[in-house]
């Protein structure tokens, strides 16, 4: 909820309707993205025994509970809110960023390795510092500046005066969550998500697609995912509320991309990555943020955290072992309650 608070979050959750309890529970039992769990070959493996505490690991995140490689450090007075070590993520610290993507993109910008890896962090300010660090990573030398057309839309103004004073420059200034701003900035062989579904194209909110070549009315890009399909994509229509006032709205003509470097962890769900640097320095700041994140990934052994050294903190039931990163861990409880 936008701007709600743990109340008005909680209320908004499925497990809230009236419906709720005519639904039938069915649970989960094997962590299928974790490569090798859902098998029971090499059971013995030390490798096999990481998955396992990692998957555990992670389970108790999201149900905000104790665990031996997540522990809970102290909560605030509703339990909601957490402070978690986690003994056995490895990380790097925020002045190594150059060790840190030459962990991630060990091969250099190879599209064949990029487009199984990815940052993930908890904003979008964090999350378009990182897309334009990589970006710069990108041997292709000329970047492409493609502008949005602006205007106001569905406003009582019939003489003109409110156009007079918010003109197409002031409206290029105003963003809103999943629409592109005023300036894309691309460049061929770019990574970027479709942010909105193109049903003429087939194709869904989300999807990662490599730029293949950049016009003024036309990219054309190719999926990837099992298909490989080259696809067109068209600048569409945005229709979104101005914040200072609820009847103002505006549209934004626009190509429905942006990098996909990095992405926030909202937009990670459902996708899954070989490879993640998660940039843990903008702290978790709703439910299951932690978890999700965490999750995304098919081996344990293939994640890192990007922190600051003040989020390193000594592990209090072993005083030999290196200090471990904290990160912030909410979960609602209310909201994995059983309801009858």
């Amino acid at each position: 909820m936008k701007r709600g608070s743990e109340t008005d979050c909680i209320a908004a959750c499925i497990s809230s309707s009236i419906y709720w309890p005519q639904f039938e529970i069915m649970k989960l039992s094997i962590n299928m993205r974790l490569s090798l769990i859902g098998s029971h070959t090499n059971i013995y493996s030390p490798h096999y025994k990481r998955q396992i505490e990692y998957a555990e690991s992670i389970l108790a995140i999201g149900e905000g509970r104790d665990d031996k490689y997540s522990i809970i450090l102290n909560t605030d007075c509703t339990g909601s809110i957490m402070k978690v070590g986690l003994s056995m993520m490895k990380y790097f610290l925020d002045d190594n960023v150059e060790s840190a993507l030459s962990w991630l993109y060990p091969n250099g910008f190879n599209i064949d390795d990029m487009q199984r890896t990815c940052i993930l962090a908890s904003k979008n300010d964090s999350v378009d510092i990182w897309n334009e660090i990589v970006q710069n990573i990108n041997p292709e030398q000329h970047i492409h500046q493609l502008a949005s057309h602006d205007y106001l839309c569905d406003v009582d103004d019939p003489f003109g005066y409110l156009e007079q004073c918010i003109n197409e420059e002031v409206l290029n200034t105003f963003n809103s969550n999943g629409v592109p701003k005023h300036i894309l900035k691309l460049k061929v062989n770019d990574i970027c998500i479709v942010t909105r579904s193109l049903k003429t194209s087939e194709i869904a909110t989300n999807s990662r697609v490599r730029i293949i070549s950049i016009s003024s009315r036309v990219i054309k890009a190719e999926l990837l995912n099992d298909s490989k399909r080259i696809v067109l994509i068209p600048r569409i229509r945005f229709k979104f509320k101005l914040d200072y006032g609820e009847s103002y709205q505006m549209m934004r003509c626009q190509f429905p991309l942006r990098l996909a470097y990095c992405m926030t962890y909202n937009k990670s769900q459902s996708q899954t990555f070989s490879r993640i640097l998660q940039d843990a320095i903008g702290q978790p700041f709703t439910h299951g943020h932690l978890y999700v994140a965490m999750s995304r990934i098919t081996n344990c052994d293939n994640i890192r955290l990007f922190i600051t050294k003040d989020q390193l903190h000594p592990n209090p039931y072993n005083d030999l072992e290196a200090d471990m990163p904290v990160i912030t861990n909410v979960v609602y409880h209310n909201v994995l309650l059983p309801r009858h």
